[in-house]
């Protein structure tokens, strides 16, 4: 359906060339829908699982690619990992669903207590330090705080003391970890893995994405039925009230409502909701896609 409103905005949007593009960007959407449901529920669940794999994976490639200068400016951007999807926040967003698939992992295998469970406990653990490396090197501070909001939700839910007490104690020591290198460092790590400690001392970003907010909303109410792709970069200089240029509001709900107007924002919102309440995903499923759809408004 978001496709098709794509296509239904090229007839009156700001720019009809660029919300054509609009379209053929949103072309991965109905394709990747197709592609799915060719398989069952099972085999869909069990590439779920593959996350992880993946972003291990892009995380080893990312620091392998270090000492290339031609490798590194593909999967690192201002000294932030960005990995194959070249952008800091979705790498960092890829690797918290893959970080939430290791702890569901973890958990469904320490019910079953068998001895090959045992051994995929420590491949899973080592997979969950890659991943959680990765995140930090990307620096995506939104990402990181939802991260460990979610991580102290995960111990809580856990059954036995012993676990919530070594889960505590693990998030205290990356905390404690993180300091050491940015004193070790001077702040050279302020880029990526000690870009957490900056969430409160360097404010401008924050109170950035609230003023872009602000300002989005009065775009909206003058546009109702949206601006088409791209639309919203076009219209920006004259609503704006603060100093900035930006491409997109950065926040996807928002982004929603000034590319295809308030009826499908709200709508593709309720059909979010809707999944995550009544639908038939796995409780895994619907971690990642709260997470996700928390993500989407920072």
């Amino acid at each position: 359906s978001v496709f098709l409103w794509f296509g239904i905005t090229c007839f009156y949007a700001i720019d009809r060339a660029m919300a054509f593009v609009g379209v053929i960007k949103m072309l991965p959407l109905p394709l990747g829908y197709l592609f799915f449901m060719q398989f069952s529920d099972e085999t869909r669940q069990k590439a779920t699982g593959y996350i992880a794999h993946i972003g291990c994976f892009m995380v080893l490639a990312g620091i392998l690619a270090l000492p290339f200068s031609a490798l590194k400016e593909q999967l690192w951007q201002a000294g932030r990992l960005g990995g194959f999807f070249q952008y800091s926040n979705t790498c960092a967003l890829y690797l918290l669903a893959g970080l939430v698939v290791i702890c569901n992992r973890w958990i469904e295998n320490k019910s079953r207590e068998q001895e090959s469970g045992i051994k995929r406990d420590k491949m899973q653990i080592l997979e969950g330090i890659v991943l959680l490396a990765g995140l930090l090197l990307t620096g995506s501070r939104g990402v990181m705080l939802l991260f460990f909001g979610y991580l102290i939700w995960f111990i809580r839910h856990l059954s036995s003391q012993k676990a919530k007490k070594y889960g505590g104690f693990c998030i205290v020591a990356v905390f404690a970890l993180l300091a050491v290198v940015m004193v070790v460092t001077n702040g050279a790590g302020e880029q990526n893995s000690g870009r957490i400690f900056t969430v409160f001392r360097y404010s401008s970003t924050w109170k950035g994405r609230i003023l872009y907010d602000l300002d989005a909303l009065k775009m909206i109410a003058k546009y109702p039925f949206g601006m088409g792709y791209h639309g919203y970069a076009y219209v920006q200089g004259r609503m704006q009230t603060g100093v900035y240029k930006t491409l997109f509001v950065h926040n996807d709900w928002l982004q929603a409502a000034l590319d295809l107007g308030i009826l499908p924002a709200v709508l593709f919102a309720a059909v979010m909701l809707r999944q995550l309440l009544k639908g038939s995903q796995s409780s895994m499923q619907k971690q990642i896609l709260l997470l996700i759809m928390l993500i989407c408004g920072v």
